[in-house]
């Protein structure tokens, strides 16, 4: 009898110890989650305050309150909390790294971002490169506006410039401009650095060319062939082609009310020829439609294989025409031409209600996206 009593008292002893074992190892565990629990609290909170000194720093950068370089600030985010970052400033990009702290927890941010935006220095109704400005004798109506040529402005017969005209050559008598400056200093034509439009369209599929858009849209694209715009036509974004564009005489061109909303122009560039026959095009006040043609033809005269050749204007379009020539061959029209006009050789064949350059353009934004300001290119977490 006292061995079994004693091998019950040690039964019970060994089954209380396990039953002590497995309580402290449930507690433990416990405790370990609880602990983990806070950290990943702690830091999902770091990473939200390593994200919060990206998206300042960006916010810095659409207000160009960075200097080219690097810049450095530190954001309070309250409650202890806050993100030290650096950004390594460049023309049309940035690096940023920013290093949020919570308690005792960190989390690190890189981020590189380029601008999404385009835009050049626009103040002439018309301007010409070293090829000049040349109106013949079909051109009639004013042109209201200044103009300015690298080269040579001519006219036919006489013409009437409501504005000043300055050109680096000789500006003929029947030019009529108040002021009228020869022999005035160089001023080279707007840069457009047209690397960041490339370099963001190469982030979607192309579409191969020839390609017709006939009552439909297109935008964020580059189109690896030739382009042709009829009927209802909506640019979504920027849109690239390697070939020709094709306005024809069907066409009404209007843009994404998404863009309008925030106030954003857009831009098409195209490698060859240009041709405008619009019918129309629907922009509200101070937004605008860049058409640009990189096209440089190898021949003497520039106007004789024109970069950009418009039959029917289109009103709020930015014209122009880089390396080539921009010929006006309007037989009839029943308004001005309202916008702006600039190649490396501008030549008016026939102007029927003359010109008029809309001052909005001066401060144009030609936006990338639906909103301009900067892209995030690459993310990584620390």
């Amino acid at each position: 009898m006292k061995q079994k009593g004693f091998a019950a008292l040690l039964i019970i002893f060994i089954l209380g110890m396990v039953s002590i074992l497995i309580a402290s190892g449930l507690i433990l565990t416990g405790y370990n989650e609880s602990q983990m629990a806070r950290s990943g609290a702690s830091g999902t909170t770091a990473f939200y305050a390593a994200n919060s000194g990206v998206e300042d720093a960006i916010y810095k950068l659409t207000k160009n309150s960075f200097v080219v370089g690097m810049n450095k600030f530190n954001l309070d985010l309250g409650n202890g909390n806050n993100a030290s970052v650096s950004a390594s400033v460049a023309t049309n990009s940035a690096t940023i790294r920013s290093i949020g702290t919570v308690d005792q927890f960190v989390s690190i941010i890189n981020a590189k971002v380029s601008s999404a935006s385009v835009s050049g220095e626009i103040k002439y109704a018309i301007q010409a490169g070293e090829g000049g400005i040349k109106f013949d004798d079909k051109v009639k109506g004013n042109i209201t506006g200044n103009v300015y040529s690298k080269g040579n402005i001519n006219a036919d017969k006489d013409i009437s410039i409501i504005g000043s005209a300055s050109a680096s050559g000789t500006i003929e008598s029947t030019v009529h401009a108040t002021p009228s400056t020869s022999h005035a200093p160089n001023i080279d034509l707007p840069v457009f650095d047209l690397s960041i439009t490339q370099s963001y369209l190469n982030n979607f599929s192309p579409i191969t060319g020839p390609y017709t858009v006939s009552n439909g849209s297109i935008g964020d694209v580059i189109v690896k062939g030739d382009l042709t715009l009829s009927n209802l036509v909506t640019i979504t974004g920027p849109v690239w082609v390697t070939g020709n564009v094709d306005i024809t005489n069907s066409a009404e061109i209007s843009l994404d009310p998404k863009i309008i909303s925030s106030h954003i122009s857009q831009i098409l560039v195209a490698e060859k020829t240009i041709t405008i026959n619009a019918k129309k095009s629907t922009f509200p006040s101070g937004v605008f439609l860049l058409l640009i043609s990189t096209y440089a033809p190898s021949v003497s005269d520039l106007c004789t294989d024109p970069s950009i050749i418009i039959n029917a204007n289109l009103d709020s379009v930015l014209y122009y025409a880089p390396k080539g020539c921009l010929k006006v061959d309007l037989p009839s029209a029943v308004s001005e031409f309202i916008g702006s006009a600039i190649g490396e050789k501008i030549f008016f064949n026939q102007l029927q209600k003359g010109l008029r350059f809309d001052t909005d353009l001066s401060t144009a934004i030609f936006g990338l996206a639906k909103k301009a300001g900067w892209l995030i290119t690459s993310f990584s977490q620390n």
